[in-house]
């Protein structure tokens, strides 16, 4: 009778244990991203959020980067104002993405979320200084990857706020 009583406290603790020990869960960082296979393959399988926004926004500022490089080689920026102010705004999207390192750091979710929509605004400055001009913009390609990338930061960014 003893061991009969033993046995079903047994199972009443296993349950009790199972039932209150969190599941282990996976986070999808990229669910909400609007561009999600370039999200992934940024994130490649992170699912810890600030680490993700972490390396989401230092893929953004080293594609950044590269484009400045490659912009550069386009045009004279001496000679056109238009392509000086395409420089200028992705120099101000660095800016702002490494500001949003150091709220990630710091846990600021909303000044996250500024420094993230203003590095967005200055990818589309580029474009929109030669569409006001009725020119098509030659960094075209560059810009539209890069308010990807910037979008992709957003929406993973918001698994923080969560």
């Amino acid at each position: 009778m003893a061991f009969k009583s033993c046995s079903s406290f047994s199972l009443v603790f296993l349950a009790i244990i199972f039932l209150a020990t969190p599941a282990a869960s996976t986070v999808d960082l990229c669910a909400d991203a609007d561009y999600k296979d370039l999200c992934r393959a940024a994130l490649r399988g992170i699912t810890n959020p600030a680490t993700g926004t972490q390396v989401a926004i230092k893929a953004l500022i080293s594609e950044t980067q590269r484009s400045i490089v490659k912009a550069k080689r386009f045009a004279d920026i001496k000679k056109d104002k238009i392509a000086k102010v395409c420089m200028e705004s992705y120099e101000d999207a660095i800016y702002n993405l490494k500001a949003s390192l150091n709220n990630v750091r710091d846990n600021d979710k909303g000044s996250l979320n500024s420094n993230l929509s203003a590095a967005y605004t200055d990818f589309l400055s580029c474009d929109d200084a030669y569409s006001e001009r009725g020119r098509a913009s030659p960094y075209g390609r560059i810009s539209t990857h890069l308010q990807r990338l910037a979008s992709n930061c957003l929406a993973v960014s918001t698994v923080l706020r969560r």
